[in-house]
């Protein structure tokens, strides 16, 4: 996935965020060569690890997509409130 750098990222707490290593985003970025060099705007590459426990985000997306459709439709609140509660 993409990330892009703001004020006060280290490569340390992005990889801490993502569940991923130092060593692993410069892996997947070759043109860092200085861990404590990234700068604002800059785009990182994080590698994502894959387990049986890893969210399926292109499910999630699609449920999330349907559940936006099914809401466009509604005429009232209270539709949506039948609809979900």
């Amino acid at each position: 996935m993409k990330y892009i750098v703001v004020k006060g990222d280290t490569l340390s707490e992005v990889a801490k965020r993502f569940g991923t290593t130092v060593k692993a985003i410069q892996k997947a970025n070759p043109t860092i060569t200085d861990a404590n060099k990234i700068y604002i705007g800059m785009t990182l590459e994080i590698p994502m690890k894959h387990s049986e426990h890893s969210p399926d985000y292109e499910a999630l997306g699609r449920a999330f997509q349907r559940a936006l459709n099914d809401i466009s439709k509604l005429d009232s609140v209270k539709a949506l409130l039948k609809m979900y509660w």
